[in-house]
């Protein structure tokens, strides 16, 4: 049997022998001892818990765990059979009984209990098969109860609680951990903490509550202490309370903080581990740890360096000294950028556009570059990163960089679009002879590359020149008298130009028909002519193949009369239907969609149209007034058009018009060129002028010819053009010279021809 000692010392933090420290037990590892040295604290001269005073061990006594215990018991007890008993307890058959207790088979009971079977039973409790019972509970199978509980297979139940399987229930704490060295260390059966926060700006306490027991008996149980698992510093000594196996330990916060202080705990305050240490005679220990909260107790507070700090500011948000970034804001106790910044090292960037942080933190843009969109990027949008380079550049201007890094462009061109080009428009690169050409003005370059020619060049092809095509005056050879006002077609019939009529500066009026081969003109003699006339209309039917001539002015009034020449002469023909107003100067031109002669009243640009039998009226929107205007038919576009001092207008039911400009003083005649499908137009030109103006009409727009014509017909008025199609060639005869020649005026006589 073996004997307690009654000099059992449990020296846990300061409790044994106050030295006057040379050290602080604060600091020190171990224990101080009487000389103020801070030793380890396990030996028998110096044993001492953690951050506690040394103490001696006794003789007989051993230092065990940081404590002073002894190797033999004592005190009265009766043991048989092996048995060990103590305090006037029983025991037989290797059992343990303390405090009256009867154990038997290895049982351990204490206060009245009754263990069997290696049972352990205190304050009446009962237990079997290795079960361990106090307060009145039960427990079987390894199980403990106490307060009434009930637990089975190794299950800890107290306060009521049922525990089964090894779990563990108690009535306002929650234990875990057992702490078992070995077999046969003390047991806590239940660790708890009320209240279970802690309060900074609260002088009160938490108490933790243990229960304990040990299989050799509780009077195996030296005592306990409250540890930080953390750093090992014992924050005090448990207290045996009024029930057997139950201990208190009360923890203030100045206890607390003195062990290990509270850095930082945020508004939710910081859950904290405190572990319960019970020591047994022979040295073992058995540990339980509990949580509790430890908190500033002010609402919006929290805890810094153990004194109560608010929260949720510029400098201390979240946390302790948790500054909210540069640019950001503290909200709900959350540092945050503004939407659309990020914390990038304690500053809000945006991430798109900063250059030290772009796309992402850290992330540094090169020099010479900016971020945008979250990459690095060139400061002009328009360019683009050549790394291999070293630069930006415009891909689509660059001529080192021409539509990609590294492509060059050479002189004369320029890159244009991202590509090699001529740096103006319309021009061309020719790679043999190394220059950019405008193909369609370019004499060294007319049409193509090289082909060079002597003469000016307009639309891709040599320009046609003005030449004199007869003089009477030189050749001695028969011509019409000088004129003006006349009228001149091409008679396919005949293959030869028409000309009829017109008038002199003196007034004298003409009624004669003459013909134009290209080499000589003619003058037909047909029995019957229409008479004497100027500003009269002509045209060509092809269906019919008969020249169509209407009205005009005979010196004293406008006529409305209408011929035509055919193979035997010209034939005055009755005329049927919607007659036109004649009341000024008419033009007559050949419809080739529509197979009609249409007349044009050319101040009013009123619209008829002859079948050859027949007048009909042509309908159109709006009113036109337009003085000196001549007209014509484009036959490439199928389409009606005049010439007025506004510009070129075309019929589409109405006069519109298509391009301003051009000769503006159109006091001379117009023929198509179904060559280069191009209107051509002699005019007299602008005051002070002494050559006549030749334009050109593309369909579309306008192209003055003069810069091109060294020699051109003098600045004549109301000349007669025509197109000769088998020849290829427009031809000029007459008008009216009053710049060179003012006193009269001359009526001119040559022919000219315009021609490539």
């Amino acid at each position: 049997m073996r004997h307690l000692s009654i000099a059992v010392v449990l020296c846990l933090l300061s409790a044994c022998g106050p030295v006057e420290p040379k050290c602080e037990p604060s600091t020190c590892t171990g224990c101080c001892d009487a000389s103020g040295v801070c030793r380890a604290g396990q030996e028998n001269d110096a044993c001492g818990a953690v951050n506690s005073f040394c103490a001696t061990c006794a003789s007989g006594q051993r230092c065990v765990l940081s404590a002073c215990v002894a190797d033999t018991g004592s005190g009265g007890g009766a043991a048989t059979g092996g048995g060990d008993g103590s305090g006037g307890g029983s025991a037989t058959g290797g059992g343990t009984a303390t405090g009256g207790g009867a154990a038997t088979g290895g049982g351990f009971a204490t206060g009245g209990g009754d263990g069997s079977g290696g049972g352990s039973a205190t304050g009446g409790g009962t237990a079997t098969g290795g079960g361990s019972a106090t307060g009145g509970g039960a427990a079987t199978g390894g199980g403990t109860a106490t307060g009434g509980g009930a637990a089975t297979g190794g299950g800890t139940a107290t306060g009521g609680g049922t525990a089964t399987g090894g779990g563990t229930a108690t009535g306002g704490g929650a234990a875990t951990g057992g702490g078992t060295a070995t077999a046969s260390s003390p047991r806590i059966l239940s660790l708890s903490v009320l209240p279970a926060r802690l309060h900074r700006n609260d002088p009160g306490a938490s108490t933790f509550s243990a229960l304990v027991t040990d299989p050799d008996g509780l009077q195996d149980v030296v005592g306990g202490r409250l540890v930080d698992p953390v750093s090992g510093g014992t924050y005090g000594v448990f207290t045996a309370s009024g029930a057997s196996g139950a201990y208190t330990f009360a923890l203030d916060w100045l206890t607390m903080q003195a062990v290990r202080g509270v850095t930082a705990a945020g508004v939710d305050g910081l859950e904290r581990d405190f572990r319960a240490e019970f020591f047994d005679l022979a040295g073992n220990v058995g540990s339980a740890t509990v949580t509790m909260l430890l908190h500033c107790g002010l609402t919006g507070y929290g805890v810094c360096n153990n004194q109560c700090r608010q929260l949720g500011t510029a400098t201390n948000c979240s946390t302790c000294d948790e500054a909210v970034p540069v640019g950001g804001v503290c909200t709900n106790y959350e540092p945050r950028c503004p939407t659309g910044r990020t914390n990038c090292n304690g500053t809000c960037v945006d991430l798109q556009n900063d250059t030290n942080n772009c796309g992402t933190c850290g992330t540094v843009v090169p020099s010479g570059r900016i971020c945008r969109n979250g990459a690095p990027a060139c400061v002009n949008a328009a360019e683009t990163w050549c790394p291999a380079q070293n630069v930006c550049a415009n891909l689509q201007t660059s001529a080192s960089h021409c539509g990609a890094c590294g492509t060059t462009v050479a002189a004369p061109r320029t890159c244009v679009n991202g590509a090699p080009n001529c740096p103006n428009a319309g021009e061309t690169f020719c790679s043999t002879q190394n220059v950019c050409a405008n193909l369609q003005t370019n004499s060294a370059h007319c049409g193509r590359c090289g082909n060079a020619i002597t003469r000016g060049c307009v639309a891709g092809a040599i320009t046609p020149q003005w030449s004199v095509a007869h003089d009477p005056v030189t050749s001695g050879t028969p011509a019409p008298a000088g004129r003006f006002s006349t009228r001149m077609v091409y008679d396919t019939s005949r293959s030869a130009m028409v000309l009829f009529g017109g008038r002199t500066d003196s007034g004298t009026y003409f009624n004669d028909t003459w013909t134009w081969n290209g080499t000589a003109w003619t003058q037909l003699m047909p029995a019957t002519s229409p008479a004497a006339r100027s500003f009269h209309g002509m045209a060509y039917d092809t269906v019919r193949n008969r020249v169509v001539l209407y009205g005009g002015y005979n010196g004293s009034a406008y006529v409305t009369d209408l011929w035509e020449l055919g193979p035997t002469g010209w034939e005055l023909r009755t005329q049927a239907g919607t007659l036109p107003d004649q009341a000024d100067a008419t033009s007559l031109v050949w419809d080739s969609v529509r197979q009609r002669v249409v007349v044009t009243r050319l101040r009013t640009g009123a619209l008829w149209e002859w079948d050859g039998t027949t007048w009909t009226a042509r309908t159109f929107t709006g009113t036109l007034v337009a003085p000196n205007a001549i007209s014509g038919f484009d036959p490439v576009r199928n389409r009606l058009q005049l010439v007025d001092n506004t510009g070129m207008r075309v019929f589409n039911n109405s006069w519109n018009l298509a391009a301003g400009g051009g000769p503006q003083q159109a006091t001379g005649d117009i023929a198509f060129d179904t060559v280069r499908n191009r209107s051509i137009i002699v005019a007299l030109g602008p005051a002070g002028t002494t050559t006549s103006q030749t334009w050109e009409w593309s369909g579309s727009s306008w192209t003055a010819m003069n810069t091109h014509l060294p020699t051109r017909p003098k600045a004549v008025g109301a000349p007669a053009i025509a197109w000769d199609p088998v020849r290829q060639t427009m031809v000029l005869f007459g008008g009216l010279d009053c710049r060179t020649s003012t006193t009269p005026c001359t009526d001119e006589r040559l022919t000219w021809e315009y021609r490539q």
